[in-house]
Order: C-alpha cells, then structure tokens, then sequence
C-alpha cells in the first residue's frame, strides 16, 4: 500500500508542476521531482528510476509500535541489482525472462 500511495504522489506531484497527465511527458519529468513525506524526502534517482527514500533501524516495543533507534541524516541509494551478479547479467537475465 506505502509504495502505491508514494508512486501516485510522485505521478501527481510531476503533473501538477508540469502542466500535463501526458504519459511520456510525465515519465520524462519524474526524475526530477521529488516528494515531501512524514518521514522525510524520498526522490528518483535519476539513471534507475527507483527510489531514493530515508531509512530507520527500529526496534519492536509492543504489539503495534516500532521505537526508532536510528535515522539516517541521509538517503541510502537503492540498490537495483542485487548482489551476486553484475548488471550486465541481471540486464540480460531480465530480457530472457520478458514474454514478447
């Protein structure tokens, strides 16, 4: 649920600034614009396309709350190929399994 409301903010954030829901003006504009959010601003980066967004290390006190006992100052970048393989390989890895 977090990542759709992030994506559709990001999506109406860029439209709004631009002027238009076009889909290819907007995938060309969301790079560049980020999003204010409670915990902080998360962004695109903008080679990958995922995102950037700040990070907790928290510790479970109850049944339904989480106690943060660090916040990054800063926004650890996404890491889109994990590791194991270069992006080459996981590149080609991705257009073998993509269905034509």
């Amino acid at each position: 649920m977090l990542a759709s409301i992030i994506n559709f903010m990001l999506w109406r954030n860029t439209v709004e600034h631009i002027g238009t829901d076009h889909p290819k003006t907007v995938n060309a504009n969301i790079r560049v614009h980020g999003l204010r959010w409670p915990s902080g601003n998360i962004f695109v980066d903008s080679e990958t396309g995922n995102l950037y967004q700040p990070n907790f290390i928290a510790r479970h006190s109850t049944q339904t709350t989480l106690d943060i006992v660090q916040a990054f100052d800063l926004a650890i970048p996404p890491e889109p190929y994990p590791l194991g393989l270069s992006r080459t390989e996981w590149e080609h890895a991705k257009h073998e399994a993509s269905i034509d």
